[in-house]
């Protein structure tokens, strides 16, 4: 890969985090709208979106740190923690919307 792909990449992946944070302030407004058994459920949903949202970030500053074919490796895990976080997001909005 490139460097001009793999800033591309980086970049990508920041663009789906700022839309992701939108998303997840979508979802707290709409806990602040919910009942209390609903309200309790959401937090617990976001802590866990909180905490994998965390493990992509920290994928995306090893994956900025790498180089070489490691760089792959690390693109590879950031994908992957990405899919899952993106499917738990989904998930959550399915449920509260």
């Amino acid at each position: 890969m490139t460097d001009t792909e793999r800033q591309a990449y980086e970049e990508k992946m920041d663009a789906r985090l700022m839309k992701w944070d939108a998303q997840m302030q979508e979802l707290k407004a709409r806990a602040k709208e919910a009942g209390a058994d609903a309200k309790a459920q959401i937090a617990r949903e976001m802590d866990e979106l909180e905490k994998s949202s965390d493990a992509v970030r920290e994928k995306l500053r090893d994956l900025r740190e790498s180089s070489g074919e490691a760089w792959r490796d690390v693109k590879s895990g950031l994908d992957n923690s990405w899919r899952s976080l993106e499917s738990a997001l989904e998930a959550a909005k399915s449920r509260f919307h």
